[in-house]
């Protein structure tokens, strides 16, 4: 019992914090491709105006693609000064954890 509590709870948590990622893109004007929670394999799929959201079968994780977000680097961004580009790194997990990154802003 106590296993699946956990797998709940932590479910919960990667639901808050992806929505998090995916009302700020939202926000921003930001296409967002894919909103998917859990790892692996497809579960559950349904196609909205832009956004394909999905169920997978392992609930370790979740994510938010965003449109072109394969195609540009955090050196990229940098060099772009707009107040978007730096709420983008700040939000971006390795951006934030390179503080010092921040410094050419």
């Amino acid at each position: 019992m106590y296993i699946i509590m956990a797998i709940l709870g932590f479910s919960l948590l990667i639901i808050v914090h992806e929505l998090g990622h995916f009302i700020m893109a939202k926000a921003n004007g930001i296409k967002v491709e894919e909103f998917s929670i859990g790892m692996g394999p497809e579960v559950f799929s349904k196609k909205g105006k832009e956004t394909q959201y999905s169920l997978r079968l392992f609930p370790i994780g979740g994510y938010v693609k965003m449109l072109g977000e394969e195609e540009v680097s955090d050196d990229e961004l940098l060099d772009d000064p707009s107040y978007l580009s730096a709420m983008i790194i700040f939000l971006n997990t390795k951006g934030v954890c390179s503080a010092n990154k921040y410094q050419k802003l």
